[in-house]
């Protein structure tokens, strides 16, 4: 089993994306969180990936943790997103 020295990710310490404008908070917002689990470089493979596709920085996810009942790891990036008027109706645009 992969080991890692980390400290558990909670709301209050999850990597929310960076820049000029605070995130939303309260009623207007809710908190979404994406996983990655595999093997080490098969997680980083992938962020690095998404990095690429201009999706997440690399720093805004997790450290590696170990993922739970398997010998795999996983990372996972916290985002907070606005409520739109639809939302609870799908992913429809």
């Amino acid at each position: 089993m992969v080991k890692a020295n980390v400290a558990p990710v909670t709301e209050e310490t999850a990597s929310l994306p960076a820049g000029n404008n605070p995130p939303p908070s309260g009623d207007e917002c809710e908190l979404v969180r994406l996983l990655v689990i595999g093997s080490p470089d098969g997680v980083n493979a992938i962020i690095r990936r998404l990095y690429v596709l201009g999706f997440a920085r690399v720093d805004e996810w997790s450290r590696l943790l170990p993922a739970p009942n398997s010998n795999e790891v996983m990372r996972i990036l916290s985002r907070r997103l606005r409520r739109s008027r639809n939302s609870g109706r799908g992913m429809g645009r």
